[in-house]
């Protein structure tokens, strides 16, 4: 009796301990599968939070695609734009260097014209002079020289009357009395032959002016003086 006694004491505490492990083990797995169900949740937060990432980072990568290319295409502008100012500036240089060259350098035709202008000038100042040294009307010079005829001017606006002929013949210091009918003769020739003339030719081969006085004096190539008088 005792040795059953002991044996289903000890068998009383196997199970006794078999309880427990038992006890044990379930606590442990419940634990376990509480820690699994963490985990799960937070993997499939973690799976979520990647795929929002992952999402916003395929946008984000988009959009850089799209300013990347954009900056590209800004830059092929200027690029274009630079090559452009580059060339222009290149032939800006260019010209600056070739006027820096021909600074201070006259064209060969300015200088021929200046020359020619120059020329004309001294001829028409010496021209003048003889004129006046002649007592020649230079003004009357000036006005044929332009092109002005007795029949270009309005005798109506300059308050004169329709103009008569008088001839008028220079007198040389050695000329005596005999000599004045020759020079009367010569003078009426003369008188004849600038009456006779059409103006169209006597422009040229003649000069007219208004004087102070009234009268408009034509100066002949043969030295006589016809007056048109009011």
């Amino acid at each position: 009796m005792v040795s059953l006694r002991d044996e289903v004491s000890r068998c009383q505490e196997q199970v006794k301990d078999a309880e427990d492990n038992l006890t044990t083990k379930f606590q442990l797995r419940t634990r376990a599968e509480m820690f699994c169900t963490q985990a799960s949740c937070d993997f499939n937060a973690a799976a979520n939070t990647l795929h929002s990432s992952m999402a916003q980072l395929g946008l984000r990568a988009k959009n850089a695609e799209a300013d990347s290319a954009a900056a590209m295409r800004t830059i092929r502008k200027d690029r274009e734009r630079f090559k452009a100012g580059m060339v222009a500036y290149t032939e800006q240089m260019a010209k600056l260097r070739s006027d820096s060259r021909n600074d201070g350098t006259v064209p060969a035709r300015i200088k021929a014209l200046v020359t020619e202008n120059a020329g004309l000038q001294r001829a028409n100042s010496i021209l003048r002079q003889h004129s006046a040294n002649h007592g020649l009307n230079t003004d009357a010079l000036d006005f044929a020289s332009a092109g002005i005829t007795a029949d270009d001017i309005d005798w109506s606006l300059l308050g004169l009357s329709p103009p008569r002929v008088t001839v008028e013949t220079p007198r040389t210091p050695g000329s005596d009395h005999s000599g004045g009918e020759s020079s009367d003769n010569e003078a009426s020739d003369s008188a004849q032959q600038a009456i006779s003339v059409p103006p169209s030719t006597t422009a040229s081969s003649s000069s007219s002016a208004p004087s102070p006085n009234g009268q408009v004096s034509f100066v002949c190539l043969n030295s006589s003086k016809v007056f048109f008088a009011a």
